[in-house]
């Protein structure tokens, strides 16, 4: 049993954490703002495509010009602004906005909901509590993370490295949904590590309702349990078994009840836009010199090592099975990633999350020194990424 002072000087880690990472994001998040008159609603980036200003229940920044001519369509956050006014919607058009793919944006619903029941019916106060609301969700990533890192012998600072992945701060600055999937994750994985698996089921359900790809994590420990009872020949118990029942089943219901709402499927519509052959989006978009900037080439070469690094220490490592079969998952999903994804890094790298994510855990469950490479390279790619989320470009 840890004595007193050891428990004290535990908290006294884990807070650090917490205010560490909140200061780093504060400081981007305060930086948006000066450059946007300290309006909120710019963090949605709402387009005249899909809101008309006239008709909106609370007044909020609406681009007119995305340099592409009189018209803008805005990001995705919009959508999520459009939800978290009224997260039981049926209706396609209202509050001024139109949602382009009703089923596909609302499959990841926690975020929104969570949000709407935190501004208590206020719409203006939704745009300041969509930014909070992740901004706290990433002091809270770096925390579990941290006493994951604690439970597998390893020092709690390494949770930081989680909560710096560099896409998290597009995520941020557009209202989306990233971050909400991995916290509930993380959660979910502390808990299994505590052996307390029926919790654990329900935190990723969670997590499948703020963001669907998080359904790896489940499938990666279903895969994980066949492996323990038909390769192993273990036995295994009703928790073992609801870790993966319960996101999956939750997936299913959720799912079903999209398509009896808007008429058409979430899941086939993300893979009639999302998915295709191995590398064809990415090969599609260098030969038209779409992706030419040396931020870009950054990137790659970030993605590269990254999965070089936790394939080499994927043996080794002493994180559970349920992980490196999810991160498996992970990257042979990204590999399939259409042209759609791949047209820009605001959306391959917040694509790469998840693979990340399973990256991170596989190599910080490693006692291998070759990890202490991680925390200057995550620093400095997120200071690129803090330069790019601002500026637009690195150069």
């Amino acid at each position: 049993m840890e004595t007193k002072p050891k428990v004290q000087e535990n908290k006294l880690v884990l807070w650090l954490i917490f205010l560490v990472v909140l200061l780093a994001y504060g400081l981007f998040v305060g930086v948006i703002l000066r450059r946007n008159s300290y309006d909120f609603s710019h963090f949605i980036i709402a387009g005249n495509i899909y809101v008309q200003p006239d008709q909106i229940s609370s007044p909020i920044k609406i681009l007119s010009d995305c340099g592409r001519g009189p018209k803008c369509g805005g990001y995705d956050g919009q959508f999520y602004y459009r939800l978290a006014l009224d997260p039981f919607t049926n209706q396609r058009i209202q509050h001024g906005i139109m949602i382009d793919l009703p089923a596909l944006r609302m499959q990841r619903i926690f975020y929104p909901l969570t949000v709407w029941i935190l501004s208590l019916g206020f719409d203006r106060a939704v745009p300041i509590i969509m930014v909070l609301a992740n901004w706290l969700a990433l002091g809270l990533i770096a925390v579990f993370a941290g006493k994951i890192m604690k439970l597998k012998g390893q020092s709690p600072y390494w949770g930081w490295l989680i909560a710096f992945y560099p896409a998290f701060l597009f995520s941020l600055a557009r209202d989306l949904t990233e971050i909400f999937g991995i916290i509930f994750l993380v959660v979910a994985y502390w808990v299994i590590l505590r052996d307390k698996k029926i919790w654990a089921g329900v935190l990723a359900s969670l997590a499948v309702l703020s963001r669907e790809t998080t359904l790896i994590f489940a499938l990666g420990f279903f895969l994980a349990f066949l492996w323990e009872i038909i390769i192993k020949k273990k036995k295994a118990g009703w928790p073992d078994v609801f870790v993966w029942l319960c996101p999956i089943s939750v997936f299913i219901i959720w799912q079903t009840a999209l398509r009896l709402i808007w008429k058409s499927g979430a899941v086939s519509s993300s893979i009639f836009y999302n998915i295709n052959w191995p590398f064809s989006g990415l090969k599609y978009h260098l030969l038209n010199g779409n992706l030419s900037h040396a931020q870009n080439y950054i990137e790659f070469a970030f993605i590269i090592w990254l999965v070089c690094l936790a394939g080499y220490l994927f043996k080794s490592s002493r994180v559970h099975q349920g992980v490196k079969f999810a991160w498996l998952i992970a990257l042979g999903i990204f590999c399939l990633i259409s042209k759609s994804i791949w047209v820009e890094d605001w959306s391959f790298m917040r694509a790469f999350t998840e693979v990340y994510f399973f990256s991170l855990l596989i190599i910080l469950s490693n006692q291998s020194k070759i990890k202490y490479a991680l925390a200057p390279i995550v620093l400095i790619m997120w200071l690129i990424f803090f330069k790019i989320a601002v500026f637009g470009q690195l150069f």
